[in-house]
């Protein structure tokens, strides 16, 4: 009787001592939106490179060291000739701060056009595009990108640490742009213009709507909770990410 009671004391405090074991672990997955048991940091601010603010760094654990950046970039390619290059990207700030990813190979395409205005001079315009998007058949493969790309999820659904999390800085948005058409040729009687013009549909993210991006902070799981507007401003919310228990 007493090597009875006595396997049982064993099992009971065999059960009590896994259970406090695993509780002392963050657990494997998280509902994102979800504040329970999470350390919540909120900012509602605006990163744009009109003001000084075109780049700003968080930290989400509290712990005094940055772990995520955001950047919003302006490309001014220093001439009147060419439009602005507007984008955004995250970046990962150490080896132990992830974001929840998915690869992808882009390919750029090259398309070339001509078109021909007849008058009392031949004008013509060389358009050389680089785009995701193949437009005609004749378009050559330019580039072929292996990227990774941020996993955007929405508010209540679920992110584990099974998933993909990598440490990378990964671009977000970037607006299309391009070169004006300037004189290439100019003969007696035509002109010819070249015009460039970068169409990156390659990365497109959602606009004018919340968002979550999943993010793993050493072996915690949390999230980012922002807004991107006009392809380059962004609004950063708020972040979360799971109490050392």
């Amino acid at each position: 009787m007493k090597t009875i009671l006595s396997q049982v004391l064993c099992l009971i405090i065999l059960i009590y001592s896994c259970k406090k074991e695993e509780s002392s672990y963050p657990s494997s997955s998280i509902i994102l939106g979800d504040r329970k048991d999470m350390i919540i940091n909120s900012y509602d601010t605006l990163i744009i490179p009109e003001t000084f603010q075109n780049a700003f760094e968080i930290d989400v654990d509290n712990d005094s060291r940055p772990d995520f950046r955001f950047v919003s970039f302006d490309q001014n390619f220093g001439s009147m000739a060419w439009s602005h290059a507007y984008g955004t990207s995250i970046n990962c700030l150490h080896s132990t701060a992830t974001i929840l990813s998915y690869p992808e190979i882009d390919t750029l395409f090259l398309n070339i056009t001509f078109d021909t205005i007849i008058g009392k001079e031949v004008t013509i315009y060389r358009r050389i595009k680089y785009s995701c998007v193949r437009f005609d058949i004749q378009d050559t493969i330019s580039e072929i990108l292996p990227q990774n790309k941020a996993y955007v999820r929405k508010e209540n659904q679920v992110i584990s640490k099974s998933e993909r999390f990598v440490k990378d800085s990964i671009t977000m948005t970037h607006a299309s742009y391009s070169s004006i058409a300037m004189p290439h040729y100019i003969g007696p009687d035509t002109t010819v213009y070249w015009q460039y013009i970068y169409a990156d549909q390659c990365n497109t993210m959602k606009n004018e709507e919340v968002i979550f991006f999943g993010i793993k902070v050493d072996s915690r799981l949390g999230w980012i909770k922002l807004l991107i507007m006009d392809n380059y401003k962004i609004l950063l919310l708020e972040t979360g990410l799971e109490n050392e228990k």
